[in-house]
């Protein structure tokens, strides 16, 4: 399917978030948000983290219920082709607005957990900054600053020599299928005589 016009859906374009975040929240602003402060980007692993602790949610409206086992399936599923089976889905064209209804009721789990349950949030968002699973970028100097320092910005590391390796994926209307992908990468390397290394 053509994709008409570049919007925020598919804004995080660039290998350096810093930079991504700048165009989502352009984006976000000019289809009728405000001016952000900055962006916080958070995958779906930390969402199947969340959902192990609060367990099963039923979403209103939805005729589903979604746990850590069958988020994935379920949000596809809803997304790119149950969506698309009523009049009103195909004309209004916002599959997405069940990711919106989806968080809505996620927060409400979150807010209702027990304090055994919140006990567990603090290493859910350690684990999932550690693995880069949530990225911070912020418009503030000293904030940015402060995220740049501690590398959770997702930015590009600057290197004094000439030799970088950064492997970067992406896709567009690629039906989500990156998470069924396998790939490996080898690099061979070898010191020349002059002592320079040829890869």
């Amino acid at each position: 399917r053509l994709i008409p016009k570049w919007q925020m859906r598919d804004s995080n374009w660039d290998a350096d978030f810093r930079d991504a975040a700048q165009d989502i929240a352009r984006f976000y602003q000019d289809e009728g948000g405000t001016a952000t402060n900055g962006v916080i980007a958070v995958d779906t692993t930390v969402l199947e983290d969340l959902l192990k602790i609060t367990g099963p949610i039923q979403v209103p409206g939805y005729d589903f219920t979604i746990d850590a086992d069958n988020f994935i399936k379920r949000t596809q599923q809803q997304v790119e082709l149950d969506y698309f089976q009523t009049q009103e889905g195909k004309e209004v064209n916002e599959p997405k607005t069940y990711i919106s209804d989806l968080s809505q009721i996620v927060a409400l789990a979150i807010n209702n957990m027990t304090k055994e349950q919140k006990a567990k949030l603090p290493e859910i968002f350690s684990k999932g900054i550690e693995r880069k699973s949530i990225m911070f970028s912020f418009f503030d100097p000293i904030l940015a600053s402060a995220v740049y320092d501690l590398d959770i910005d997702g930015h590009l590391k600057n290197t004094s020599s000439e030799d970088y390796l950064y492997i970067v994926n992406a896709n567009l209307g690629g039906k989500k299928s990156s998470r069924n992908v396998h790939q490996m990468a080898i690099i061979k390397s070898k010191v020349l005589s002059n002592g320079q290394v040829e890869h």
